[in-house]
């Protein structure tokens, strides 16, 4: 049996030779790879099979700690609780936008806001006109509203001048007496001063951002301040300009089914000079479909710019002042280009998303995982209901491009018949150039009822048009166009 076993394990090692002879090197490297791991997995297995477990005195335990109950809760943080969900349609339902109350910045009973009107004063300036919070900054708090007035700081003498300005995230507590006193004489001014730095700029707007976003209160006087302080500084700053629209459209799209704002904030809001993007425009139609009122000039204006139909000509880009008054004036006498019919919304909601540019709220923005943003309705997304305001946009260029093609040339409008005529009606609302002259022609050829018979020679010298035996077409019609309010031309009279 010995010398069979012998014979059979040489057969099979010579027969495992001649393989790999055969297969050559890769398949030597394939067949002991495969051999090594079939082997230690079956070691693997036989050694935990035979583990035993730990004793418990060994385990490691980790103890937990005792949470508060809700008696143990201070009180004055209960403004930061959640609230109870309310029941919303489900296109218009939100995530929770209410910070947890473990990561909530700045206990409500340290500070109270001022909305504006009343009177608060601080080292000699009366600073209650401005929405802002005011209380002690309390050296155990975690995190620190960097806006908020501590009276009891050291601040520099009234109408002092510093030209330092703030840095990137600026706190009122981290300026320097002057830079506190500069900043309360721009609170006492009303915020007037359009030359202001744009670190104070930022430090009021982190209230405003507090106060819509963590208290929820008080929106429409936060757009109204939003808006104000847009006009003054959009063009100083373009990190100041993305975040105060984005939390002036957050307002608006958590005010959809609320009345918290006034229309006119939202209609002032599509005013401003820069582009608004696709979710703009899906907050302001479901803003004003959502209060069952027509869709505002402004928000056709904003929508015509952005969509590809409407012709981006230079027509426009060189007289953007006409441009604009004629779709206005063209708009208002067609208020129903979108008839009688509500808009149509997609199937697919419009995420509003505001990230904070507070820097206490952006902490609890990244740690609590907590994002103010809901979904609204998307009327953008069915193009088709648009095509008037996109036919309204192209005439208008289309009746501009005359008017253009005279002025291009370098003749001055207000003083040019042809660049005058050439104007849309609507945009006509000075006098002809030649209409001194045409009254004093009616007065001359008036007979005693009136009537003028005025020479076509006399008309024709108020148009700089040389004097023929016959007038060609073209020169009778703008003959007939000066004088046809007064009198008959005929091309055939002769003066």
């Amino acid at each position: 049996m010995l010398f069979v076993g012998v014979a059979a394990g040489l057969i099979f090692l010579l027969g495992v030779l001649a393989l790999v002879s055969l297969l050559g090197q890769v398949g030597t490297v394939l067949v002991l790879m495969a051999g090594a791991a079939g082997a230690g997995h079956v070691f693997a297995k036989r050694w935990l099979s035979r583990r035993k477990p730990l004793p418990v005195s060994t385990q490691r335990v980790v103890e937990q700690p005792d949470l508060p109950t809700s008696a143990e809760i201070p009180t004055d943080l209960k403004t930061f609780e959640r609230p109870e969900a309310r029941s919303v349609p489900k296109t218009f339902r939100a995530r929770d936008t209410t910070p947890a109350t473990a990561s909530a910045p700045f206990p409500a009973a340290e500070m109270r806001f001022v909305a504006g009107g009343e009177s608060l004063w601080i080292a000699g300036r009366d600073v209650g006109r401005s929405l802002l919070y005011v209380g002690a900054w309390q050296e155990e708090t975690a995190r620190e509203e960097p806006s908020l007035l501590d009276p009891a700081l050291p601040v520099g003498e009234v109408g002092a001048i510093t030209p330092i300005d703030l840095p990137y995230w600026p706190t009122y507590r981290d300026c320097d007496p002057a830079q506190r006193g500069m900043y309360l004489d721009w609170l006492a001014s009303g915020c007037d001063d359009a030359n202001v730095g744009i670190g104070y700029v930022f430090l009021i707007f982190y209230g405003l951002e507090r106060r819509a976003l963590i208290d929820q209160q008080d929106h429409d006087a936060v757009l109204k301040a939003l808006l104000f302080l847009l006009e003054r500084h959009a063009e100083q700053s373009g990190s100041f300009r993305r975040y105060a629209t984005s939390l002036a459209w957050q307002i608006v799209a958590m005010s959809i089914h609320e009345s918290r704002i006034k229309s006119k904030r939202v209609v002032r809001l599509l005013e401003t000079r820069h582009r608004h993007d696709a979710v703009d425009l899906a907050v302001a139609m479901a803003f004003f479909q959502a209060r069952n009122e027509p869709m505002p000039e402004p928000l056709a204006w904003a929508y015509c710019r952005q969509d590809p139909r409407c012709i981006n000509s230079v027509v426009a880009r060189r007289n953007p002042d006409r441009f604009r008054t004629l779709f206005r004036q063209r708009w208002q006498e067609n208020p129903g280009l979108l008839g009688d019919k509500p808009l149509i919304f997609g199937k697919r909601p419009q995420r509003v998303a505001h990230q904070p540019a507070n820097n206490s709220l952006l902490d609890g923005w990244h740690e609590s995982e907590v994002s103010w943003s809901l979904d609204i309705p998307d009327a953008t997304a069915i193009t088709r209901q648009f095509k008037p305001w996109a036919a309204l946009w192209n005439r208008c260029v289309d009746d501009l491009k005359g008017f253009d093609r005279l002025a291009k040339v370098g003749e001055e409008p207000a003083e040019s018949a042809e660049a005058y005529e050439a104007l849309p009606v609507e945009l006509r609302v000075q006098d002809h150039p030649h209409l001194a002259a045409w009254s004093r022609l009616r007065e001359t050829y008036a007979d005693r009822f009136g009537v003028s018979l005025i020479p076509v020679g006399e008309l024709a010298e108020t148009r700089d048009i040389e004097f023929k035996a016959s007038l060609s077409k073209r020169d009778s019609l703008a003959l007939a166009e000066a004088g046809g309010r007064w009198a008959s031309v005929s091309s055939r009279t002769r003066g």
